[in-house]
């Protein structure tokens, strides 16, 4: 378990706690099994975007498993001083005022965004208007999966060094590199890069 993303718990009860990254994978895995159940749709959504199906799969994937990456703030992980004590070896004063989904969209604004702008520019030529197509594609799948409550995520993306540590947005960018191998496979990352 070398990995940075390890250190991040989602859930917490009396019982214990479910790491942040298996939590992104349960829901994916509920995500991905509702689409295999719903392919009519599947297929007219994926027309409707004119991408091909397994392109909406990865999609779905990699945003399902992102749904809740504003948990890696230390503000958040700090609602629990002792899980962060156990799994970061460290101490916060830092108050959890943005909620969790507010947080996952200033992250994805703030820097997963451009850093999945940046992997897809591998498989293709993004510029100019294909940069702002592939932006306003992605974030309608972010603005999905950060919106999980029921609500739209808050536009302010101030004070994101005070809500994210460097090792917070380390950590997020890992776990998303290691998404992208996972869900988008390399024809439909050069399908999404034309």
């Amino acid at each position: 378990m070398g990995e940075a993303y390890y250190q991040y718990w989602a859930k917490s009860s009396d019982r214990g706690h479910h790491l942040l990254v298996y939590h992104g994978l349960d829901v994916c895995s509920v995500a991905q099994s509702w689409i295999d159940h719903n392919l009519p749709f599947a297929r007219k959504l994926a027309d409707r975007l004119s991408i091909s199906l397994d392109t909406l799969k990865g999609l779905i994937g990699l945003f399902s498993a992102l749904h809740d990456a504003g948990k890696f703030s230390v503000t958040f992980q700090n609602l629990c001083p002792d899980l962060l004590e156990k799994l970061q070896g460290r101490e916060s004063r830092k108050d959890y005022t943005v909620r969790h989904d507010d947080l996952g969209w200033m992250l994805w604004e703030c820097r997963l965004q451009s850093y999945v702008i940046e992997h897809l520019k591998e498989y293709g030529s993004i510029t100019g208007r294909g940069e702002s197509r592939v932006r306003n594609c992605l974030d309608v799948f972010a603005r999905l999966a950060f919106g999980h409550h029921g609500r739209p995520t808050c536009e302010h993306t101030s004070n994101f060094d005070a809500r994210f540590l460097k090792s917070d947005v380390e950590a997020a960018l890992r776990y998303t590199n290691k998404l992208l191998e996972i869900h988008l496979c390399s024809e439909s990352k050069t399908e999404l890069a034309r």
